[in-house]
């Protein structure tokens, strides 16, 4: 019973509160079994309970203050996963990822934009994902030679992004950062090229008030075009 109620408590004062990893976990604490995902989300949506995209989406900011904490293994794999069937054009996948999650490989990150560099990483975060691009592998538009890369590869960010929020972890896009650096502190192989860092973690800031986030948003008779 004292074991119950301690991982009880454990989830009700974890960050990730209103994710579907919170109530999958207050399942578990409260009835000692876990239920699987699909039939977990079919009871969140008869109980009303499940976010909606747009919920997630405006419940997602830049977070620049972190947790020291480091961010379980499951978690970091459900992000690579999101970002792994992530689509790309023509099916050709160029993307590649690169997990920095240790000491050694966060001071590398924060290398390449010292700008950023707090507590030995970029903003003090316990994780970084390293994104980049086979760029002979992309797709390329034949009428202009637009190569697909920086497409994908955000698609990708974006997709891990979004993951990483549901998990309840704050978030920040980085391309504010030296490639050519890059390349050389993780030594990567000719041809792949770094186009995004995505820096995540615990977060020990919180969001902007609704009214205030909204004045920074285009409004909707401006981002239509007529």
């Amino acid at each position: 019973m004292i074991e119950r109620y301690g991982a009880l408590a454990d989830v009700v004062f974890d960050t990730r509160l209103g994710t579907l990893g919170f109530y999958q976990r207050l399942a578990g604490a409260c009835f000692g079994y876990s239920l699987g995902y699909f039939e977990f989300v079919w009871v969140l949506i008869v109980g009303g309970l499940v976010m909606s995209y747009l919920d997630l989406a405006r419940g997602r900011y830049s977070c620049r203050e972190f947790e020291s904490r480091a961010v379980e293994q499951t978690v970091v794999d459900a992000i690579v996963e999101a970002g792994r069937i992530a689509p790309s054009a023509c099916n050709n996948h160029p993307t590649r990822v690169m997990v920095l999650d240790t000491p050694e490989l966060l001071e590398k990150a924060a290398a390449c934009q010292p700008k950023f560099a707090r507590n030995g990483s970029i903003f003090g975060a316990p994780l970084i994902f390293l994104i980049c691009s086979v760029t002979d592998d992309a797709w390329v538009r034949p009428y202009d030679q637009m190569n697909s890369s920086e497409i994908d590869t955000s698609i990708v960010s974006d997709q891990m992004m979004m993951e990483a929020t549901e998990q309840g972890l704050g978030t920040c896009w980085v391309c504010h950062f030296k490639p050519e650096v890059a390349q050389v502190q993780f030594n990567l192989p000719e041809g792949v090229y770094p186009y995004h860092m995505l820096v995540c973690g615990y977060p020990a800031d919180h969001i902007a008030d609704p009214e205030h986030r909204e004045a920074r948003t285009i409004p909707l008779p401006d981002f239509l075009l007529k």
